[in-house]
């Protein structure tokens, strides 16, 4: 079940990658979207800003392979996160799949130690 990471109300998507998101991965349903919408930051930008503090985003920080790299948000920006460098990890998909489902990395690694709640 997917729910909205500013409001929690069940999203009717069961897939977070076909949900509405700020341009960050969390998703959001239609009136939180437009509420946040301000807080878009292109993806362009945010490689720039990863650059600028001295990251690559070449590889992934979990597992370090090369392959699709997607940019992961650690405190979604509805929920008050930044678009800084400190709030940012550059993952391979299957690495992402495995954070949103509850995983955490531990250096290189991902770990599946579930979120406490």
């Amino acid at each position: 079940m997917t729910r909205c990471t500013a409001c929690g109300i069940e999203l009717k998507a069961r897939d977070p990658h076909q949900t509405h998101t700020l341009g960050d991965c969390w998703p959001l349903c239609s009136v939180c979207l437009q509420k946040y919408r301000s807080s878009v930051v292109s993806g362009q930008s945010l490689i720039r800003r990863l650059y600028a503090a001295g990251r690559s985003v070449s590889n992934c920080q979990a597992c370090e392979s090369g392959g699709e790299l997607e940019i992961h948000f650690i405190k979604p920006l509805a929920a008050g996160g930044k678009s800084e460098s400190a709030n940012l990890l550059v993952l391979c998909r299957a690495c992402h799949n495995k954070v949103h489902a509850g995983a955490h990395i531990h250096g290189k690694a991902v770990g599946i130690i579930k979120h406490r709640k």
